[in-house]
């Protein structure tokens, strides 16, 4: 058969790839695409046809595999243009009357339709080669010839095909749900900041261990500008009194040749944070539309005397013309140690302070609505693990979630 596909992002390239592995020839439109969907497509040997209409009249199953704006322009211009074979729906749309209504504009139409979800990761996974990847199908009447016909097109090492009753995108819901509520026990307060307890085993000893080996990889400094000010690697400007309160700020945490068990720790630390963004899209739906990558991940150690007053993780302020933090969405801050006195995690609009707890994180909005402050330590010294997860541009030292 010949597949289109609308349209081959990482998951729609996924899918032709799997379509092509079983002898079909999948093909694509180009008009309107970015230059990166279009090197995918050519890389992956996907033909380009140039229009949806000329897509229409060449496929005989198309995939739609898109989010939010492109889901009803692609089904209209695909009903438009009278398109003949069967439309597979596998879009990530959250509310059921959507779902429903796209249904009846293809049944108005007389267009096969198949509603469709994905669950798991685009082939292939960077960091999972492994990862689960299973196409839902489900269909609005008893004919079941269908579902058979794209069981067969998809079905292989790339995507287990499962063909259900109940309708795939409820199925693909509930199994987020299931995932979510197991991977991170929390507590919502409200304005989007999130407590995750005992999210993360420390020991005490290693720790100490690590640290030391922070500190002679990264002992601190400032360099003094022409008006006086301190200025730290970040390009940031603080007064000598506020340079002296400042945390001390550790950014290279995997360097060449470090010990492995350093390299452990510090995948578990993101590994923890992970399954908190995942209950974090489950709590808050909408996020997942605007998290796309996370920062490389540093740690703050606060001894006495030492805080950071009020705040929020979007503020440019005078850092030599960085703009990273205006693309931030959600802040992660996870507590390594909580051998201290005072160092408190305080916010403005939910009126909340919390005491450090080792293994605890919280996730917050990095804007104005997250805006907080880290009273001063008293004794002992309060060391924590910041990350930042954003969408937009990206800078070198992000990934892609």
């Amino acid at each position: 058969m010949i597949i289109g596909i609308l349209s081959p992002g990482k998951m729609g390239a996924s899918v032709g790839i799997a379509a092509m592995k079983n002898g079909h020839e999948v093909v694509w439109a180009s008009i309107g695409r970015s230059a990166v969907t279009s090197e995918r497509a050519k890389t992956n040997g996907f033909r380009d046809v140039g229009t949806i209409e000329e897509l229409c009249n060449q496929a005989d199953v198309i995939i739609s595999i898109c989010m939010g704006g492109g889901v009803f322009p692609n089904a209209s211009a695909v009903i438009k243009a009278g398109f003949k074979g069967v439309y597979v729906d596998a879009n990530h749309i959250g509310d059921k009357s959507q779902e429903n209504h796209l249904a009846e504009m293809f049944a108005n139409a007389g267009i096969p339709y198949i509603e469709a979800s994905i669950y798991g990761w685009p082939y292939p996974h960077e960091q999972n080669p492994n990862a689960e990847r299973t196409f839902y199908l489900s269909s609005r009447d008893s004919n079941s010839e269908r579902e058979r016909l794209i069981v067969d097109c998809l079905n292989g090492d790339i995507f287990e095909c499962k063909v259900t009753k109940i309708q795939a995108k409820e199925v693909k819901r509930s199994r987020e749900i299931s995932d979510r509520s197991d991977c991170a026990k929390h507590e919502d307060f409200g304005y989007g900041i999130v407590y995750f307890p005992n999210i993360l085993n420390i020991d005490d000893g290693f720790l100490d261990e690590y640290m030391k080996r922070r500190n002679e990889l990264e002992p601190q400094d400032y360099y003094i500008d022409e008006d006086g000010f301190y200025v730290n690697r970040g390009g940031y400007r603080f007064t000598k009194e506020h340079a002296e309160a400042a945390p001390h700020r550790f950014l290279n945490l995997t360097p060449p040749d470090c010990p492995q068990g350093d390299i452990d720790f510090h995948q578990q630390i993101e590994e923890a944070l992970s399954k908190c963004i995942n209950a974090y899209k489950g709590i808050y739906p909408e996020s997942a539309d605007c998290i796309h990558w996370r920062s490389d991940g540093h740690i703050a150690s606060y001894g006495p005397g030492a805080g950071m007053g009020m705040h929020h993780d979007t503020a440019i302020g005078r850092a030599n013309g960085n703009e990273n933090p205006i693309f931030n969405v959600l802040s992660g801050s996870l507590i390594l140690s909580d051998r201290c006195t005072g160092g408190a995690l305080s916010f403005r609009f939910i009126d909340r302070a919390f005491t450090p707890v080792k293994g605890s994180a919280i996730l917050y909005p990095s804007g104005f609505l997250g805006s907080h402050a880290v009273e001063n330590v008293v004794t002992g010294r309060r060391i924590s693990y910041l990350e930042f997860f954003g969408q937009g541009t990206r800078s070198g030292q992000a990934r892609s979630i």
